[in-house]
């Protein structure tokens, strides 16, 4: 009987370390802006952008995950790749947690 494995999607790739090192930031930094990458963005839809920690935003918009679209912060679709992601890997290890990715808003 062959065991069955999960993979779980990381995040930890050389891709994020590139755009660390593009967008000027430390790979650590990075790193901790993906994982609250979707509470940010959770924050941004109901309207209290003040929730989200100062810098975090300026820094969402030099990794390309966020763009200013008329005095309001869009996801891109990078961004929305990364959040789906980041979600994904959360549902893997803490399976019944989070809330279906279809039911997520775009912002």
């Amino acid at each position: 009987m062959h065991a069955i494995t999960r993979r779980i999607p990381s995040t930890d790739a050389p891709e994020l370390f590139a755009l660390a090192r593009r967008s000027g930031l430390a790979a650590s930094r990075c790193d901790a802006l993906r994982r609250e990458l979707p509470a940010a963005v959770d924050s941004l839809l109901r309207c209290r952008a003040w929730e989200v920690p100062e810098g975090h935003l300026d820094h969402y918009v030099a990794l390309g995950w966020m763009t200013w679209n008329g005095g309001v912060l869009d996801l891109t679709p990078a961004g929305r790749a990364m959040r789906d992601l980041v979600l994904v890997r959360r549902q893997l290890l803490m399976p019944g947690t989070l809330p279906q990715l279809s039911a997520l808003p775009e912002l």
